[in-house]
């Protein structure tokens, strides 16, 4: 793994933890669900190859925790420095939607280490109400999984705790 996956890993873990951290807080009962829960590390590698097919986008980005409530899917934007937009690959946020309109809504959640105004460094709002435009990246210029990302107006995300948690 290469020092910079090394480094992008790292940030979605202390996002994951900041998370579970206020999922334990608050009490609710909830459930680690992404796939890298329970999938070998060498299958998540090799699905991180395959593009447009939707199983493997389901599996890919499946959310992190289910609730009682609503499944949970956490990003996480380390190098947020005021831009008015975080992104999202855009193969997630169609997961997240399919698995909204399918009756189990899912709360997109970023997570912002020190980098927000204010108290809070995590914010969600459910996929559904996320209005996103299109990056004008080429997917071959990004890092990750080399899938096309939109862009997501930071004005559509209210602190987490908006949301019980």
């Amino acid at each position: 793994m290469s020092k910079d996956r090394k480094t992008r890993f790292q940030y979605g873990r202390d996002a994951e933890w900041a998370v579970l951290l206020r999922l334990m807080c608050s009490g609710r009962h909830y459930v680690l669900c992404g796939q890298e829960h329970w999938l070998p590390p060498y299958c998540h590698s090799r699905l991180r190859s395959i593009h447009g097919n939707k199983t493997v986008d389901a599996i890919r980005h499946f959310p992190d925790f289910a609730t009682n409530d609503y499944l949970i899917q956490v990003k996480s934007a380390p190098e947020w420095d005021g831009h008015p937009t975080v992104t999202i690959e855009s193969a997630s946020l169609d997961t997240s939607r399919e698995l909204s309109s399918a009756g189990m809504p899912v709360l997109l959640v970023w997570h912002f280490p020190e980098r927000m105004p204010g108290e809070h460094s995590l914010y969600a709002q459910f996929a559904d109400k996320i209005n996103p435009r299109e990056s004008s990246m080429d997917r071959h210029n990004l890092n990750g999984s080399m899938t096309p990302m939109l862009l997501v107006p930071i004005n559509q995300l209210k602190p987490l705790s908006a949301f019980g948690l």
